[in-house]
């Protein structure tokens, strides 16, 4: 379980800087868990995702900070969003209405545009 001081940091920039050597670290003594995507994480990546989609969908806060350029970290929060926004209305209305395909297809341009920005696969099926 994550403590209430614990931060996770999400960096979008790192496929920009070309670090795919950059590991999986976590601090005890400053309770923060850094992540970064690279070739040897990007399943971190997307649970990271899974777990702010999570909380989300709780109601609950989760501290994260997302670090990246402007267009970058929009990009990350437009996506969340219509992610947010999607599985809503699967939940609402089903996968056959009309309103449901009309955020299913926002999501696929967010998602589009995320990816196109950061060079990053968005690690949620849709």
């Amino acid at each position: 379980m994550q403590d209430i001081n614990d931060i996770t940091i999400i960096d979008l920039g790192i496929a920009r800087k070309e670090a795919l050597n950059e590991r999986f670290r976590h601090r005890r003594r400053a309770a923060k868990i850094k992540i970064t995507v690279g070739q040897y994480n990007k399943s971190r990546f997307g649970t990271s995702v899974y777990k702010i989609m999570n909380a989300v969908f709780r109601g609950r806060d989760i501290p994260v900070k997302i670090v990246g350029t402007k267009s970058e970290v929009k990009a990350f929060i437009e996506a969340m969003k219509r992610e947010t926004q999607y599985l809503k209305a699967v939940r609402k209305y089903g996968l056959d209405d009309h309103r449901t395909y009309k955020k299913k297809y926002k999501l696929k341009r967010a998602v589009s545009k995320f990816e196109r920005d950061t060079g990053l696969k968005w690690p949620l099926e849709n």
